[in-house]
């Protein structure tokens, strides 16, 4: 289980760090990758 949840929070990482790189603000990223793993 805790291997599971460590991918899945490198996952979310990773598309946080994306967002980043598009010059988004740090809580746009956060938003954005929160809705593409939780939904709205």
């Amino acid at each position: 289980m805790k291997r599971n949840y460590k991918a899945l929070f490198g996952a979310f990482y990773e598309s946080y760090f994306d967002f980043k790189s598009e010059k988004m603000s740090d809580a746009e990223a956060l938003v954005c990758s929160k809705e593409l793993f939780w939904g709205n």
